[in-house]
């Protein structure tokens, strides 16, 4: 195929100060992902690929997203990447569906809108599937001392109780299973705080290492947590390991110590390896024609630009029938596409696991 139609649907927005036009702060993310995308379309159009690309502001109104969609050029498109805001995607995929043209959810994702749509692309990963993935990357058959802390909540019991099996049925399939067992440690942050070290104080090794498993993006809880477990690391001496989750990397009441004198290990969708030739030259790119620096949303829009245009290009409308066979090489991403039925659409099940080591530096466990 050797041109396409695209469709991107920007969002964002401009404040005005002072009778002048300033970009908002929220915009600033959406307007790097543009511009990263844009690179990606240089580099491919450098390969021969011509595109006539349309940029829709769709703002948070979906009276707004209608008329876009009603317009005759988005319903002759070949790909639709967009919206962003969670709360527009389920009309942009219905009409995706219905009319046949593949759509990118480039930073949200929404399971139900995966089912009975082939042309839905989620790209970062639900949250289940990216536990389901780190768990599988985990090592739960060596002689450690394993424990899993919760956030004692009654209204978070059903989750944790998801991932309490999940770990369960992958401890099964170790052949030393009937020795290995975890321990559960449940408290509410904000307690006596002598006690609720005890009760962590207790469950831990002086001679094996002990890991922990974290399964909490509640920010107070885990900050709460951290502070106990380095005080005791601290001043026992205690070997430890933690398993966190992504969203703690945007954690800002988190001393950044704690990541890398805990051994903290965090599952990630997102990883850039600032060493690679390809990640230094689209940072000098990027610094040369828009005079800032690349941010994720950067490299996320320039990943994602560059694996689905390179799949039109190469296959034609009908590229899910071969991404198998596509290889790009991504800069802060790994896309494996995996369907649950012929009719639903594609979730990606790549994740990293990356180490902030007691180095000081951070690196991907593989």
């Amino acid at each position: 195929m050797d041109s396409a139609e695209i469709v991107a649907s920007e969002n964002g927005g401009v404040e005005k100060s002072n009778e002048s036009e300033k970009i908002s702060s929220r915009a600033h993310n959406f307007l790097d992902f543009y511009q990263g995308f844009l690179l990606a379309v240089d580099s491919l159009k450098r390969e021969g690929l011509s595109l006539n690309l349309s940029v829709y502001n769709t703002s948070k109104d979906i009276d707004d997203s209608k008329k876009i969609l009603a317009e005759k050029g988005v319903k002759e498109s070949d790909l639709i990447i967009g919206p962003v805001y969670p709360e527009l995607l389920e009309p942009f995929a219905n009409f995706s569906r219905e009319n046949r043209i593949n759509i990118v959810s480039p930073l949200s994702h929404n399971d139900a809108l995966l089912k009975g749509n082939p042309y839905y692309f989620q790209v970062n990963p639900s949250l289940v599937i990216q536990f389901d993935e780190f768990a599988s990357k985990v090592d739960f058959c060596s002689e450690k001392n394993l424990m899993v802390v919760y956030e004692d909540d009654s209204s978070k019991h059903e989750i944790n109780d998801n991932y309490k099996s999940l770990i369960s049925n992958r401890i099964k399939q170790c052949e030393n299973s009937e020795s290995i067992h975890f321990k559960e440690v449940k408290y509410k942050p904000g307690g006596v705080t002598a006690e609720i070290k005890e009760k962590i104080n207790q469950s831990m090794n002086e001679v094996k290492e002990n890991v922990f498993i974290i399964p909490s993006e509640n920010e107070a809880f885990v900050s709460d947590f951290l502070s106990h477990l380095f005080a005791l690391t601290t001043y026992y001496n205690y070997k430890v390991k933690v398993y966190g989750f992504p969203k703690w990397q945007k954690f800002k009441n988190i001393p950044i110590d704690y990541f890398y004198r805990l051994n903290i290990h965090i599952f990630t969708p997102y990883y850039v390896d600032y060493s690679q030739r390809d990640v230094k030259r689209f940072v000098n790119d990027y610094r040369h024609y828009y005079r800032s620096e690349a941010s994720q949303y950067s490299f996320q829009g320039y990943d994602i630009g560059l694996y689905f245009l390179k799949a039109l290009k190469k296959y034609g409308v009908d590229f899910k029938y071969c991404l198998p066979n596509l290889e790009v090489d991504l800069l802060q991403s790994n896309y494996r596409f995996i369907q649950q039925s012929s009719v639903d659409g594609f979730d990606n099940k790549s994740v990293f696991l990356i180490n902030y080591t007691q180095d000081f530096d951070i690196v991907e466990v593989k």
